[in-house]
């Protein structure tokens, strides 16, 4: 004990709520108990991505979209609760999640992470995927030898 009548003792807590009482006893018989509710916590919180409709999966995995595709994210924490959720598109600034779409053709990687309250932030994860917007081209060949029938193309 401390000349001030303060403490300090080392406890260990579990992973999750934790009931801390501590009871207190002076020279001349008072008593005093306290009670904490503490959460500990020390993992992040886990993310997962959703990519919606329009998108094809390649024969070796590739992910295609359209830049109208939408992309989602959900967090969960089974402690503190989730604080917050982001996401970069190639590397760029990390943004704030809502909602998103990538309108831009090409490939592109999406990062995205997630915080609890207390400060866990998850390792970032990563989703390549390739932006297909440009339509088919379609063509017709047809040779026509000297024939007595007509031809009509529709």
């Amino acid at each position: 004990m401390q000349a001030d009548g303060s403490f300090n003792h080392a406890i260990a807590l579990k992973t999750g709520p934790n009931v801390i009482t501590i009871t207190a006893t002076d020279l001349v018989g008072n008593v005093a108990t306290v009670t904490r509710n503490v959460t500990y916590d020390n993992r992040p919180p886990v993310t997962a991505i959703t990519v919606g409709l329009p998108q094809y999966i390649g024969a070796d995995g590739t992910l295609y979209i359209q830049g109208s595709t939408p992309v989602t994210l959900s967090a969960t924490d089974d402690a503190a609760g989730v604080q917050k959720t982001e996401y970069r598109i190639d590397g760029g600034a990390w943004l704030d999640y809502t909602p998103f779409v990538i309108p831009m053709e090409g490939s592109h990687v999406i990062a995205y992470r997630s915080t609890d309250t207390v400060g866990n932030r998850e390792p970032e994860k990563v989703l390549h995927v390739i932006v297909d917007g440009t339509s088919p081209v379609a063509a017709v060949n047809v040779a026509i030898r000297n024939t007595r029938h007509r031809v009509i193309f529709m």
